[in-house]
C-alpha cells in the first residue's frame, strides 16, 4: 500500500521560494515544492536576484573559482532571492553567504549544487545537511531502515528505543506502520516536517520539524529531532535545529519551545 504524505501549508512556507513551477513526474506528493508566485511576489523575486546578483559581484564572499567567473554571484543571488520577500534583509544575506561558501568551495560543489538546484530549488541549503519536505515516497524505506535497530554502516545493532523511547510512537513494526504514524501523516495543518539529508552523501540523517504553529503570537513549537544513532549529537544534527530556527526568526517568530522528558538527556542538550 502507498502512503502519501500531506505537506503542510507550513512546510512550504519555511522552505525557499522558486520561480519553478513543476517537479518529476515522480514526485506525486509535490515534495514540497511551493505554489505559482503571483505576478507581485515574481517580480520581487527577480528584482531580489538582480540586487543579490550585482552585490556578489562586487563584494564576493571569497576567491572566484578559476574559470567560472560567474559562479559566486549566481550562487549568492539564487539563494538571496529564494529567501522570498518576508524574511529580513539581515537574513537574506546571511543565509545567501552559508549558500555561497557552501556551494563555491570547489568546482565539485558548485557542480553539485547547481545540479540541485535545478531539481530541488525549495530546499533548505546548510554547510553540513539541506532539509528537504519529508516524504513516504522518498524517504520512508531509508527512515525505516536506520532508525529499526538494524546494523548500519560503522554501527552495530541497536536497541530501537535508543530513537524511539521519549518519541510519541515507535518503534515500528514495519515500513507501512511508520508510513501510517504521525511521522508521515502530520495530525494538523500548523506542523511541519523535513527530512537531514548529508550534504556530501545524500543519504538520509533522521528527520526534523515543528509543530503548535500560533502565528498570532508568533510562537512554535520545535520537536526532538528523529535520527540515527551515529548523528546524535552532531553537528548535522544541531545545524538541522538551527536551520529551522534561523529562518522562523527570520519570519518574526519570538517564542520558540521545545518540549522533551525530563529523562530524556540527549534530546535536553537541544534545548
Amino acid at each position: 500500500t502507498t502512503t502519501t504524505t500531506t505537506t503542510t501549508p507550513l512546510t512550504t512556507m519555511l522552505l525557499n521560494a522558486t520561480l519553478q513551477t513543476k517537479v518529476s513526474l515522480a514526485d506525486t506528493d509535490n515534495n514540497g515544492m511551493p505554489p505559482p508566485l503571483d505576478a507581485t511576489e515574481r517580480a520581487l523575486y527577480e528584482d531580489n536576484f538582480k540586487l543579490a546578483y550585482r552585490a556578489c559581484q562586487e563584494n564576493a564572499g571569497g576567491q572566484t573559482l578559476p574559470g567560472r567567473f560567474e559562479a559566486r554571484p549566481e550562487a549568492y543571488a539564487r539563494a538571496y532571492a529564494g529567501c522570498g520577500s518576508h524574511v529580513t534583509t539581515t537574513y537574506r544575506r546571511s543565509y545567501a553567504r552559508l549558500y555561497e561558501a557552501t556551494a563555491c568551495a570547489t568546482h565539485q560543489t558548485d557542480d553539485q549544487f547547481v545540479a540541485l538546484y535545478k531539481d530541488r530549488p525549495q530546499d533548505l541549503i546548510g554547510r553540513y545537511v539541506r532539509l528537504e519536505a519529508l516524504s513516504a515516497q522518498r524517504h520512508l524505506e531509508k527512515l525505516y531502515e536506520i532508525t529499526s535497530g538494524e546494523p548500519l554502516p560503522n554501527h552495530k545493532s541497536y536497541d530501537p528505543n535508543q530513537v524511539w523511547g521519549f518519541l510519541p510512537g515507535g518503534p515500528f513494526e514495519n515500513k507501512q506502520q511508520m508510513a501510517e504514524s504521525y511521522v508521515f501523516c502530520p495530525a494538523t495543518k500548523n506542523q511541519a516536517s523535513f527530512a537531514v539529508i548529508h550534504n556530501i552523501t545524500g543519504q538520509l540523517l533522521g528527520t526534523v520539524g515543528v509543530s503548535h504553529d500560533d502565528p498570532t503570537n508568533l510562537s512554535i513549537q520545535l520537536d526532538a529531532p528523529i535520527v540515527q544513532p551515529q548523528t546524535t549529537e552532531s553537528q548535522q544534527e544541531m545545524e538541522a535545529c538551527f536551520l529551522l530556527l534561523d529562518r522562523l526568526f527570520a519570519y518574526g517568530y519570538r517564542r520558540i519551545q521545545m518540549a522533551t522528558d525530563s529523562q530524556d538527556a540527549l534530546t535536553r542538550k537541544l534545548c
